[in-house]
């Protein structure tokens, strides 16, 4: 069987089961049946599938068909350019979670410019607005940060990929999903900088730090029910279940992160849509000064930047 007929039948199949993507994930999973590069399946469709080949596609096609997420199925995903190891023990890295890093490396840059951040752009708020005690940058010595329910340590690591000077500890209260983050960080390279620790929230936790990130759960309890197959029936539910009304994760952290960030130091949170105001409330009793709420791709309020108040 040609390439193009193995795309096209594995394609007719995902559409019949209400896939949203079929061309895409038939190429995806074809390419990593095969070890091809995407383009190379795109720019040979000529090429044959053996009869073993097809068999074991047509597998990973099947449970694709049952709404498993392409991530599950081949054990990646990429974020933010590099490539990380999931299973079904952690969330997959989603492009809406790459909004906190660049929310991180935007304010870094922009408010410390000596710092060399990558992102470019205009800001408003913090080039005019000068910090007494701001945290270590690039090259200035050593910027901490906790990520609490780090998952497969997407955001954690990526931001020490992205700050050369920075270190950091992984929370989280899974082991298994602690055991995905520490295969990450050693695929990475950054072992020796990134350190995972089981804990609920900052349970297990001492010392202080400059920044403080998390995705924690934030769906409704009784909307769970409602979420997509793929997200409801293979990722874990307790990265899901936010309580009752989708904010006891962020209360919990709010109320005890002052015990945990330096002076002058910040929290940076990804949150679900229409929750912002509500967060900034929360973060607003707890003396935070809001520094900027970040939109996602498709305009969604996503992620907010606080700083500790003096």
């Amino acid at each position: 069987m040609h390439i193009r007929d193995a795309i096209k039948a594995a394609a007719e199949k995902l559409a019949a089961a209400g896939i949203e993507n079929p061309n895409h994930d038939s190429r995806i999973l074809l390419s990593h049946t095969l070890d091809f590069s995407v383009e190379k399946i795109i720019g040979y469709p000529e090429n044959l599938v053996s009869e073993k080949h097809f068999k074991k596609y047509w597998q990973l096609i099947k449970r694709r068909a049952k709404h498993e997420p392409v991530a599950k199925i081949i054990g990646k995903k990429e974020f933010w350019g590099r490539e990380f190891f999931v299973n079904q023990h952690v969330l997959d890295p989603r492009p809406d979670s790459e909004t906190l890093i660049e929310a991180v490396l935007e304010y870094l840059t922009f408010s410390y410019p000596a710092s060399g951040g990558r992102l470019g752009g205009e800001w408003s708020e913090n080039k005019d607005h000068p910090h007494p005690n701001p945290p270590p940058q690039a090259g200035e010595g050593n910027l901490r940060i906790i990520d609490l329910g780090t998952g497969t340590g997407c955001l954690l690591l990526t931001l020490i990929c992205e700050l050369n000077n920075a270190t950091g500890i992984g929370v989280d209260i899974s082991d298994a999903a602690l055991k995905i983050a520490r295969k990450n960080a050693n695929n990475l390279g950054v072992r020796k900088r990134a350190k995972f620790k089981k804990s609920n929230w900052f349970e297990k936790i001492s010392g202080k730090f400059d920044l403080i990130i998390s995705n924690p759960p934030y769906i409704r309890k009784n909307a769970i029910k409602n979420l997509s197959d793929d997200v409801k029936k293979y990722d874990p539910i307790m990265a899901l279940d936010g309580g009752e009304d989708g904010l006891e994760p962020y209360k919990k952290i709010i109320s005890e992160v002052h015990n945990f960030l330096k002076p002058d130091g910040l929290v940076c949170f990804e949150f679900g849509k229409g929750q912002a105001k509500t967060i900034s409330k929360i973060l607003q009793k707890n003396k935070f000064e809001i520094l900027n709420i970040y939109k996602d791709l498709a305009g969604i309020e996503r992620c907010i930047l606080a700083r500790k108040s003096a």
